[in-house]
């Protein structure tokens, strides 16, 4: 059973051990190693104008063992939107139907929350996560101008699926 669970900054070992685990995708993201500057922006990097209790950061649990992050907001960019801004497995729990679940729980949390609409941004450099998005629903919105993250340069691609 996968199960999401509240982080807060008393959890700061735990998301290191799994972005650690993750290392990756925390290189493709930064072109970096993980590290304590990447904890602080999984519980600090939200999007513009929402308050504490529209944001979401959240271990991903099989039973009662962490496999991997989840940071969500409700209200951005309309008030109406739910976004996800991470949903990271550890590689052992990918390609085993786990994100499906872990979408199928933000859908419901989100709707619980008046959301009608679910939006995300996938690098360019990750067309796995790309043809994940799209099988569950997902569709193009918009590309993004290019955006630097620790060492990388990323052009991403907005998508969005009504809920």
């Amino acid at each position: 059973m996968i199960a999401l669970r509240a982080l807060g900054a008393e959890d700061a070992a735990l998301v290191a051990e799994l972005q650690s685990d993750c290392a990756d995708y925390i290189a493709l993201e930064t072109g970096q190693a993980p590290g304590p500057a990447h904890v602080a922006g999984f519980f600090d990097d939200a999007p513009p104008g929402l308050s504490a209790d529209q944001i979401f950061a959240m271990a991903i649990c099989e039973g009662e063992r962490p496999i991997g992050l989840l940071n969500w907001s409700q209200g951005y960019p309309e008030t109406t939107d739910a976004y996800i801004g991470l949903l990271m497995l550890v590689p052992t729990a990918r390609g085993r139907g786990i994100g499906g679940e872990v979408l199928s729980q933000v859908i419901r949390a989100a709707r619980n929350r008046h959301c009608t609409r679910l939006l995300l941004c996938v690098f360019r450099d990750n067309p796995a996560a790309l043809r994940f998005w799209q099988a569950h629903g997902f569709r193009h919105r918009q590309t993004t101008p290019p955006a630097t993250f620790g060492a990388r340069t990323h052009i991403r691609d907005e998508l969005s699926r009504a809920i």
